[in-house]
């Protein structure tokens, strides 16, 4: 339950698998049966969500750190793949991406 058992706040969700793939997403419901957020996000490397409001957050393979309370937490994009915080993970700037399609047919965004 978010607020209770889940603090609110910014997390970062890293995945567990070998295959660095992960699935998060936020309910109304224990059960997990009444969908609040726009999907359940399939993601492969790190994600960032803000965490917030009336809730249930479910996940799996991946474990969370609220960013708020580990703010000496490091996600370095030239180690991992994911999501990343400009100025505090990568320098603000313009970059150039390049887009490539991953193994599930999704494009992929590179810097």
């Amino acid at each position: 339950k978010i607020g209770t058992e889940f603090p609110e706040g910014l997390y970062i969700f890293v995945p567990t698998l070998s295959d660095n793939h992960a699935v998060e997403g936020i309910y109304s419901d224990p059960e997990c049966k009444n969908q609040i957020s726009s999907e359940y996000v399939h993601f492969d490397g790190t994600r960032i969500a803000k965490i917030s409001g009336d809730g249930y957050v479910d996940f799996s393979w991946a474990t969370a750190y609220n960013l708020d309370m580990h703010p000496e937490l490091v996600n370095d994009p030239h180690k991992t793949e994911g999501m990343f915080i400009v100025g505090r993970d990568i320098e603000a700037g313009t970059y150039e991406l390049e887009e490539t399609n991953n193994s599930y047919g999704y494009a992929e965004w590179y810097i």
